[in-house]
């Protein structure tokens, strides 16, 4: 069963006289409004018994002494809403409370907390910088204000971080809401909202940080993937990683702390050494926004190997099945000292070619100094990478809800229409050049570093940055031309180098095969027509060699070929002149995808 939630016109209005109303005005102090919009009042209309709050704070009618008297009992807060799951379980209670800054923060406590005791219900708004009057039993007036609030507004409680809905208006951060109040994120999700800087804004992030990952192509690389979380799901990709493999002490680190600082100025960055739960937890906190893996070489492989496809395609194991469940998309960038495949090897089974382009192997210490080109006038690497961090720590945590914050402003279809052909575009770059009929799997990394490019091109418009127009774009490009390289170079191994040997030579000779209507026997690699290459029994050898007779149960064996019986591996092809050629025939339509 869903559970119903009131829409946006059927949310009740706090009930108000004209004695609340002048008690309203007088708060100044208007959380409501902060959350919901201009529209909604800070009414104490609907407060329990004996309870006021004034500009100084949470008043309560203390009955200690024989005279009943008013007493402050905290700073001020407001219970504004409840919430729960779709399926009508997990509520909670959503407070605002004004910290010693003067900003408001929002908590949320489950009601099993609220009842469970007065620790376990005041910690989250003792977190968010509420304070304790003087008196005696504050606490267990404040819980006691707590349990009997019962705010009329019901709200969706959302179990993952990132875009609410489908239209591209609703965005959590833990607490912290962008756009449109229809969901809160479940309190499981607070914990992710890491602490900014209270001087940290996105115009001091772009000259201390953005300027300097300028003329730096992996720094351009890494900040632009942190800004294509919350394009994901407009885009509608998948997420895709890029893994910086390379020497301690080059600078991959530094260049994770970066790219988190787009989003959170933690110091603190999360490891590969983490349990599947673990990183399904991660994953649902970092949705639609970037996630960060330092030191992979540290990492049970097994969890690596699992991990790498649950990142990419948005589920774990104790979700996939459980519809209550959501799942993520994620940018995710990760570091290791040797690439993911030297990492896997030592798993009996080596690692497919489907997960090096779901995470990217990029060398992230052959650059002029080690990950980077341009010092920025430092006198060497360490003191521009110690410089970067440092500024990293000091300004994060504003640029990524700034950039959501422009998405929001537009939303709907037409963001993400308008976007998704800048992708296209984007991706038609990043291949221009290479042969037509590129792997499938090229086209899919392809894609991964046109959307990082197009988030660092859009980031750049908006002033985030600091970057000229087109230089996330052409660092990008580069560093997608020098993956393609090694793609290229990289001897295969296993079933699957059977089907790139195979592919590499059609994707160079498969439009030049004479068509077999006109073809003669002996002397030619093969023949084509509309539905199939033809490979002569010389070629197919030479292609793969000893293996040639393994190549082909294997391609068989994905309906790959074309076969006289399903025990045979070559067909017999008719040629003009009623001449015969056995061939190995492969389907055009299904080597290409």
């Amino acid at each position: 069963m869903t559970y119903q939630f009131p829409t946006n016109d059927t949310q009740p209005a706090h009930a108000s006289n004209s004695e609340t109303s002048e008690d309203s005005r007088n708060l100044r102090w208007q959380p409501m409004k902060d959350f919901f919009g201009r529209e909604a009042s800070t009414s104490t209309a609907g407060f329990p018994d004996g309870f006021e709050l004034r500009m100084d704070g949470l008043w309560a009618l203390s009955e200690e002494t024989d005279s009943p008297e008013w007493v402050q009992i905290c700073s001020p807060i407001y219970p504004m809403a409840r919430s729960c799951r779709r399926d009508g379980s997990g509520w909670s209670l959503l407070v605002a409370v004004k910290d010693p800054n003067g900003q408001t923060r929002f908590a949320q406590i489950p009601n099993s907390e609220l009842q469970s005791g007065q620790q376990k219900a005041l910690s989250p708004l003792l977190d968010k910088g509420m304070t304790f009057g003087t008196e005696k039993s504050v606490k267990a007036l404040v819980h006691r204000f707590l349990v009997k609030s019962a705010p009329e507004r019901i709200l969706e409680q959302a179990q993952a971080n990132g875009w609410q809905g489908n239209d591209f208006d609703c965005f959590l951060i833990g607490s912290h809401r962008i756009g449109r109040p229809i969901a809160v994120a479940a309190p499981s999700l607070h914990k992710s909202q890491d602490r900014q800087p209270a001087s940290a804004t996105p115009e001091k992030w772009r000259e201390r940080v953005g300027t300097l990952c300028s003329g730096n192509p992996l720094a351009l690389l890494a900040v632009s993937q942190a800004f294509a979380g919350p394009l994901l799901r407009i885009l509608n990709v998948d997420g895709t990683g890029f893994h910086l493999r390379g020497r301690s002490s080059t600078g991959k680190s530094t260049l994770l702390r970066v790219a988190a600082s787009v989003w959170s100025a933690t110091s603190s960055i999360p490891t590969w050494r983490a349990t599947d739960n673990g990183l399904e937890q991660l994953a649902l906190q970092r949705n639609d926004q970037l996630l960060v893996l330092d030191e992979m070489h540290e990492a049970n492989p097994k969890v690596v190997d699992g991990s790498i496809y649950m990142l990419a395609n948005g589920h774990g194991k104790t979700r996939f099945n459980d519809a209550s469940c959501p799942g993520w998309k994620v940018a995710w960038l990760s570091t290791g000292e040797i690439s993911a495949k030297k990492h896997l090897a030592r798993l009996p089974t080596s690692q497919q070619d489907g997960q090096k382009v779901r995470l990217i192997d990029v060398p992230a210490d052959q650059r002029s100094y080690g990950a980077f080109d341009d010092l920025h006038s430092r006198a060497d690497a360490s003191q521009f990478a110690r410089d970067l961090g440092l500024a990293a720590r000091d300004e994060g945590g504003t640029s990524g809800p700034d950039f959501v914050r422009s998405l929001c402003e537009v939303g709907g279809s037409r963001l993400a229409s308008h976007h998704q052909k800048n992708l296209a575009k984007f991706e038609k770059g990043m291949l221009n050049g290479l042969p037509k009929n590129s792997d499938g799997r090229v086209i899919r990394a392809a894609r991964s570093f046109a959307v990082a490019a197009l988030a660092g091109e859009l980031a750049t418009a908006k002033g985030l940055t600091g970057w000229e127009k087109g230089e996330a774009l052409l660092g990008i490009k580069a560093l997608f031309g020098e993956w393609h390289s090694d793609w290229m170079s990289e001897p295969a191994s296993g079933p699957e180098s059977y089907l790139i040997r195979t592919k590499n030579f059609l994707v160079q000779h498969g439009s030049s095969l004479p068509d077999r209507k006109s073809g003669t026997a002996g002397g030619a690699s093969g023949w084509q027509d509309e539905r199939h290459y033809f490979l002569t029994k010389e070629t197919w050898n030479e292609l793969h060699g000893s293996d040639a007779q393994r190549a082909a149960s294997y391609m068989r064996d994905q309906a790959l070929l074309r076969t006289e019986s399903a025990t045979a591996l070559t067909f017999t092809l008719s040629l003009p002149g009623a001449s015969r050629e056995r061939v190995y025939a492969i389907y055009k339509n299904r080597i290409e995808d």
